[in-house]
Formats: C-alpha cells, sequence, structure tokens
C-alpha cells in the first residue's frame, strides 16, 4: 500500500497536484525525518514503528465579516481549487464572504487526475466536497437558511452529486443527464441546490457567470466572457446567440502545476516587482513569510522573466526570487502552454468578430490593483491588444450569478458549443501563442 493511501485511510488528506504522478513534490512528508513522497513510497519499505511528520494542511481563510441580517440565503462557488461562499440578506447585499481550499485538490491539481481517481475513491470524494461546503456553510451561519445555491464545473458538480465521471474523462466526454437540471442535497439541515450544466466542459460556473455579464447590456451587442481557471471557458454573445467553448490550459494560472505555487490564503504571494539594483520584491497576503506563487503573481511575474531572463521566449534556468522560492524553467513552460492554449481559444471564437465589450472572471484575481493584474494579462499575450479599454474584471462571476438565482433570477439563451480540438483556427494558434 502507498503512504498516501495509507494517509487517506487514516483520515489524512495531503496535496498531490500531479494525481499522484510523482512530479510536483507537494505530497512530500517526513518519515522518522526523512523526506519522501507520499505517492511513491510504499509502507512495506518502511519500519513497521515508522511516524509520519509535517503533513500539509489546508484551512478556510475568512474575507469579510459584517452583522447578520435575519433572512439570508447562501451563494456557492464549488471550484476546482477552491470552494468560496458568500451570506447575502433578502435584497442580495453581501454580508460575509468565505473561502477554503478545495479539499479533493489532494488527488490531482487537474480535474481530470480527480476523474480518474474517481474509480476508486468517488464516495470519499463526494463526501470530502460535501464537507468542504458545509465547512463553509457553518462558517457563515450556524443555522439554516432560506436558500443555498451552488455553481461549479461540471466535473466538480459530478463529484458533489456522486455521479459518475468515467465519461467525463473519456471520448466523446459526456455527462450525467441528471445534470442538465437543478439538482437538490441535503447538507447539515440545510438543500443545497445545484445550477445546471450546458456541456461536460461547460459548467454551470461559467454558464451562469458569463449570463449573469451578458444580461448588463443590450443583447445584440458582441460580449465574450473568459473564465481564466484550470479549465478555460470563453463563451461569446454575438447577434443574440451565445457560442461556448473550453480549453484545457491546466492548474497553472491557480498556482497548480507550479513547483512554487500555492492557493490564495496567508503567505501566498498575490504581485512580484523587480529591478536590477534590489532584485524581486513580493508582496503577500497578510504580510506573512511568503510561501508560494497564487495566479495573479503568475501573471506579474511572467513579463519580468520574458524582459530580464529569458532568451528568445526560453527560460535557461531556474531564477530564485527569494530564500524560499525559486520559479523553475519548467514553470515557465507550463505557463506558456496554459497561455497559449487559453489564447488561442479566444482567436477561434472571436475570428472576424469585432468584440464590443470583454468580461474577465477567476478566482486568481484576489490582487486588490486589478488594473496593475489586467496589465500583466496582456503583458503575458493572453488578450489580444484590441480588447484594451473594454475590459471588465469581474472576479467570481459565478458566485454572482449563484446568488442571483437565489434570489429568484432566472436565465435563458440559445446556446452552441464549440469544440476547439477540431478547429484549425485554434491548432494553428495555439503552436504561434507559445511564447510572450
Amino acid at each position: 500500500m502507498l503512504l498516501s493511501d495509507y494517509l487517506r485511510e487514516q483520515g489524512t488528506y495531503i496535496s498531490m497536484d500531479c494525481g499522484g504522478q510523482g512530479f510536483c513534490g507537494k505530497c512530500g512528508v517526513l518519515v522518522n525525518g526523512e523526506f519522501k513522497l507520499a505517492c511513491k513510497t510504499d509502507i512495506s519499505e518502511l519500519s513497521k514503528d515508522f511516524k509520519v511528520s509535517a503533513v500539509q494542511r489546508q484551512d478556510i481563510v475568512h474575507v469579510i465579516e459584517q452583522p447578520m441580517f435575519p433572512e439570508y440565503v447562501i451563494a456557492i462557488d464549488i471550484g476546482t481549487t477552491t470552494v468560496a461562499a458568500l451570506l447575502a440578506d433578502s435584497s442580495g447585499g453581501v454580508i460575509k464572504r468565505v473561502m477554503k481550499t478545495n479539499s479533493t485538490r489532494v488527488f490531482g491539481a487537474d480535474i481530470l487526475s480527480r476523474i480518474n481517481m474517481c474509480e476508486k475513491f468517488s464516495d470519499t470524494i463526494c463526501e470530502m466536497l460535501r464537507a468542504d461546503v458545509l465547512c463553509c456553510v457553518n462558517a457563515l451561519t450556524g443555522t439554516c437558511v432560506k436558500k443555498i445555491m451552488a455553481c461549479g464545473n461540471t466535473a466538480v458538480l459530478s463529484m458533489f452529486l456522486n455521479k459518475n465521471t468515467y465519461s467525463l474523462g473519456k471520448y466523446p466526454f459526456d455527462y450525467d443527464e441528471s445534470l442538465k437540471s437543478f439538482n437538490d442535497v441535503k447538507i447539515g439541515g440545510n438543500t443545497v441546490t445545484t445550477a445546471p450544466c450546458f456541456g461536460a466542459f461547460i459548467g454551470a460556473d461559467s454558464l451562469f457567470g458569463a449570463l449573469y455579464c451578458f444580461s448588463e447590456y443590450d443583447i445584440y451587442c458582441n460580449k465574450i466572457y473568459i473564465d481564466i481557471g484550470t479549465n478555460c471557458e470563453i463563451l461569446l454573445q454575438e447577434g443574440g446567440k451565445v457560442y461556448a467553448a473550453s480549453t484545457p490550459a491546466g492548474p497553472a494560472f491557480e498556482g497548480g502545476n507550479i513547483s512554487c505555487g500555492m492557493p490564495y490564503g496567508d503567505g501566498a504571494v498575490t504581485d512580484i516587482k523587480y529591478n536590477l539594483y534590489q532584485g524581486f520584491t513580493l508582496t503577500s497576503v497578510g504580510n506573512e513569510e511568503p510561501r508560494g506563487l497564487c495566479g495573479s503573481a503568475v501573471f506579474s511575474l511572467m513579463p519580468i522573466l520574458s524582459l530580464y531572463f529569458a532568451k528568445d521566449g526560453v527560460l535557461a534556468e531556474d531564477v530564485q526570487l527569494n530564500d524560499n522560492i525559486t520559479f523553475t524553467k519548467e514553470d515557465f513552460y507550463n505557463v506558456l502552454l496554459a497561455k497559449a492554449a487559453l489564447r488561442a481559444g479566444i482567436d477561434a471564437l472571436t475570428q472576424d468578430i469585432a468584440v464590443d465589450k470583454v468580461y474577465i472572471a477567476g478566482n486568481f484575481l484576489w490582487n486588490d490593483e486589478k488594473d496593475t493584474v489586467l496589465e500583466n494579462i496582456f503583458a503575458v499575450g493572453i488578450l489580444p491588444r484590441s480588447f484594451r479599454d473594454k475590459v471588465t474584471i469581474v472576479g467570481n462571476a459565478s458566485i454572482a450569478s449563484a446568488l442571483s438565482m437565489a434570489m429568484g433570477k432566472r436565465y435563458q439563451s440559445e446556446m452552441t458549443e464549440i469544440t476547439l480540438a477540431k478547429n484549425q483556427v485554434f491548432c494553428e494558434n495555439f503552436i504561434k501563442h507559445i511564447t510572450i
């Protein structure tokens, strides 16, 4: 039995961003004082009285807190990396927000790794997700509420509802029919309602996040919604119709698949500055000792590396950011691959279309200086320069749409899904964009 499986049986879950493949290094633990990878260590090779220490822990992060109101609803975004929730009064005014790391991340940073893990651990993954949701609900209020509405991508909601995810990981990528409708789950005395999904890779989070944003302007205005995350969704509204596509960028934009990456939380680096005389300056959450990079820090770092360290778009050697954090050349390449996938997807959907309004969503947008984050996104080359002055950063639009549905709003639209794997523009531009 692998040490990771043994620890899981004991109720201890450790991060395995690579899905147990042995290359991310984040399941490292101390066994009798010796560093080992839990995903590659067989307990039969250890002494009978072995002791494990220095196991990673994941705690809830409280973001905003104000006095309670008598009647309220809860909106939840069950993301691949984090679970975010908010409490609102009967008029929709936000009272309190909480966020915690998605506990199932220990089964892999990317969603495909977790889908594969569902073959053996589907019940455990379902229980962990429901425990995450219950944790957030209890952090918001200890009593029953009027309504709880949850959005998420198709895979995460399949796991949350304990539906078969096998077909999500295999071509032609299908999902359980029940997810096309609203579903109710009893959790801790409350009923949590999950919103419908549109496709295997167009979940309720991106679908309703986009429709929530699109509803603000004239229906015939050309608008694009880009949800930057582990699986990037792109939705374009043109002439009253909505076209949707997803591109597998991987978890690099959210600190996953990065050797020094981490989710947003105390010690997470959110912004990086550099000059030739002082070197790197790292800004971290809570001004704590920097522990790793979250998404916004990755965006701020890439243009710096491209300008001062990379040659011909290639990072020849690892870069030391401080005494504890090193950004490797493999990290640099992983971000370039993620950027190329997203930009090629945008190019494919907007070919020969004049876009009037651009919405950028994503949980990586924790940096208070959103204009700086946006400038970094342009500098990396994720967005075409033609989008400049048209962009609105909406942050977590998924949770905003969940709140609106908890308040009774319903959305309708004519949708068409675009498969990028068979799109010639996507394939050609993907190669072109593996650079800054």
